[in-house]
C-alpha cells in the first residue's frame, strides 16, 4: 500500500529533479522515493525506531 506526501521544494531544485528523472528514464516520484530508500537503508533507521 502507498501513501500520498506532501513536500515543498524551490523551482530550480525542481527542474533539476525532472531533468535527472527523465535521463535516467523515472518519474520525478520514483526518483524521490529511491533517494529516501537510499536514505534510510544508509542511516540504518531501523535501529533509531522502537517498533
Amino acid at each position: 500500500m502507498t501513501t500520498q506526501m506532501i513536500i515543498r521544494i524551490n523551482s530550480e531544485m525542481k527542474n533539476r529533479l525532472v531533468k535527472l528523472a527523465r535521463v535516467e528514464g523515472k518519474t520525478t516520484s520514483q526518483m524521490v522515493r529511491d533517494l529516501i530508500e537510499d536514505y534510510i537503508k544508509e542511516k540504518d533507521i531501523g535501529s533509531y525506531i522502537d517498533n
